[in-house]
């Protein structure tokens, strides 16, 4: 496989390739064992574990011989543990759980938060829990959500019956089927009305009224009417993607629409490009609803720095932003760029990761 606008960074010999994280990229060998690359494809940390997370706040979980640890970069052990699951760090608190002794109504497992001396400091006492967003975590025991703080102690009893984690000092409630918001010191900043919500970035929140669709602000003040069959995604960039009708367009913050509402689907937007699909045919368009690259392919990954995976009879390759072939079509799958020109690509049922010569 020669090709002169593209370099295999690693050989293809992974069954599982991750995103990249603190600049390391989870692996996991073709005999079931996870592992670190970095984004020169070299190993950082051999494939010798049962189980791996990526690496946040400085720390991986692994798994070796049914016990957990939490690693640095250079593969030392910082803290070991024993718990039947782990996750990640956030904010200084990582989720862990064990096996409950005594049978429990909404839970065979039981729920609690170490710090990175590997000390409970919140017990396990839940029947669920999310991970610390913003100095507060959502859990679950008998039944119901509520939410505490980095010391354990309860900042909202739990009485919802579900419960998303923070984003912008604001966290989704659900009681009796409906929706609303807490800020944080638990009060409820948005009554809970609406039949379904969806997070964003924004300062503008979608919500659904009486079977429509339509963004509140934290004040609960309606910004964009409720006219919408759906929306897809909250605001990125300015605008956000609705639905009417089971077809696709995007709106900006005024509620002005700034893409027809004529596709069958859309994604995000990255690089000034929008992808959007059309009689089953993808291509891209610019905020304008200028076409800038043609309907012609049957899947893409979104545009990054220029580039931009295609499929076309069954293969993948590589094109720029003017829609010029950059490689040639020889690749079974392509993931999203990690990072400015390397990607992840599949290849007689293994992955490895190339870089594509602009």
């Amino acid at each position: 496989m020669k090709n002169e606008n593209y370099k295999k960074i690693t050989d293809f010999k992974y069954s599982l390739i991750g995103e990249l994280h603190e600049g390391l990229i989870l692996v996991k060998s073709q005999n079931n064992k996870y592992g670190f690359i970095n984004l020169e494809g070299k190993e950082i940390i051999h494939p010798a574990y049962d189980y791996a997370t990526d690496f946040k706040e400085g720390l991986a979980a692994v798994k070796l011989d049914e016990s957990w640890q939490f690693i640095n970069q250079q593969a030392q052990v910082v803290i070991s543990v024993n718990y039947d699951e782990v996750s990640n760090f956030c904010e200084g608190r990582a989720l862990v759980c064990s096996r409950a002794s005594l049978s429990r109504l909404y839970s065979n497992k039981v729920y609690g938060f170490i710090d990175k001396s590997g000390t409970e400091v919140i017990k396990l006492n839940y029947d669920f829990a999310w991970e610390f967003r913003e100095k507060r975590a959502a859990v679950y025991k008998d039944g119901k959500w509520g939410f505490i703080d980095l010391e354990g102690k309860i900042i909202v009893e739990p009485k919802y019956n579900f419960a998303h984690e923070s984003r912008n000092d604001l966290a989704p409630i659900q009681l009796k089927e409906r929706w609303g918001i807490i800020n944080l010191e638990g009060e409820e900043s948005i009554p809970i009305i609406y039949s379904n919500m969806i997070q964003t970035e924004s300062e503008l929140i979608g919500v659904e009224l009486n079977g429509k669709w339509g963004f509140i602000n934290r004040n609960n003040e309606t910004v964009i009417p409720f006219r919408y069959d759906n929306v897809e995604m909250g605001f990125n960039q300015g605008i956000a993607v609705i639905e009417i009708n089971g077809k696709y367009g995007c709106i900006n913050k005024k509620g002005t629409e700034v893409i027809q509402i004529i596709y069958d689907e859309i994604k995000e937007m990255y690089d000034g490009l929008i992808a959007v699909k059309l009689n089953e045919k993808w291509g891209f368009i610019d905020q304008h609803n200028s076409i800038k690259i043609p309907f012609e392919y049957d899947n893409v990954t979104s545009c990054y720095d220029g580039l931009i995976g295609v499929k076309l009879c069954d293969k993948w390759g590589f094109i720029n932003n003017k829609n010029q072939t950059i490689t040639e079509f020889e690749f079974d799958f392509v993931k999203e760029f990690i990072s400015n020109d390397v990607a992840p690509v599949f290849v007689m049922n293994a992955w490895g990761l190339v870089k594509v010569n602009i």
